[in-house]
């Protein structure tokens, strides 16, 4: 995918592996909405302190091999890996929680947000946080990204569903043609989007595994007020408690 459009452009990218090398000057947005970006504001708004995203069950382990008192979370074929304290869900999330460190390893999520490694902002983006990462991609006026994760390196339907939604918050005059693509689809789907985003193929993976209140809880738009941001160090914390800009 090209880097095509003026210094603001609001830019849609539908795979992770479609999105092009990024610089200090860009925002990146990444969108796994089933699941890892939901539960991981789930976990935020729970009280864990921060987040760190990494490649692969293995990263994680050998984080926690070096810091015992971190837990690990994330997905292999959707269910927690051998030895995680938890999965990737965001009904796993209570005040026990509170106050944790946690590594965080899934199939696309944890890597999208690799592939954004060189923005110069990285933020979580879901439906349930929508209006909250459209606030901060509007305060931003360099280029904005908004990278759909995909699944099994294809399109997911409710990731590009999520871009959109952000999108059609931002001001039409930086849309990208992709961006406007994004927005049509949200548009569409949005009178029904519970019914739309169950019947995603990837909704309906994890509902016969029976994670069907799952699906149903990353579906609703605005819950959380908040955007997790990566900082320095890599992990990511309630943008609250980190600088923007």
């Amino acid at each position: 995918m090209s880097r095509n459009g003026g210094a603001g452009t609001v830019h849609a990218v539908p795979r992770w592996q479609d999105c092009p090398d990024l610089g200090p000057a860009d925002l990146a947005v990444v969108f796994d909405v089933l699941r890892a970006s939901s539960a991981i504001l789930a976990a935020l708004a729970a009280g864990v302190r921060a987040v760190l995203p990494v490649e692969s069950a293995a990263a994680a382990r050998a984080v926690r091999a070096a810091r015992p008192d971190v837990w690990l979370a994330g997905e292999e074929d959707n269910l927690p890996p051998p030895g995680f304290q938890r999965g990737n869900s965001p009904h796993e999330w209570g005040p026990e929680a509170g106050g944790r460190d946690v590594v965080w390893s899934t199939t696309n999520g944890t890597r999208a947000l690799g592939r954004v490694a060189g923005a110069g902002w990285v933020l979580v983006g879901a439906l349930v946080n929508r209006r909250a990462v459209a606030r901060a991609a509007a305060a931003h006026s360099g280029p904005v990204w908004l990278v759909a994760a995909g699944t099994r390196g294809g399109w997911a339907l409710e990731d590009w569903l999520a871009v959109g939604a952000v999108a059609a918050l931002l001001d039409p005059a930086r849309w990208s043609d992709a961006a406007r693509a994004a927005i049509l689809a949200f548009r569409a789907a949005a009178p029904d989007l519970p019914a739309v985003l169950a019947d995603a193929a990837h909704a309906r993976r994890l509902a016969a595994q029976g994670f069907d209140r799952d699906v149903a809880w990353c579906a609703a738009l605005d819950g959380l007020d908040f955007v997790a941001a990566r900082g320095p160090d890599g992990w990511l914390r309630r943008a609250a408690d980190l600088p923007l800009s």
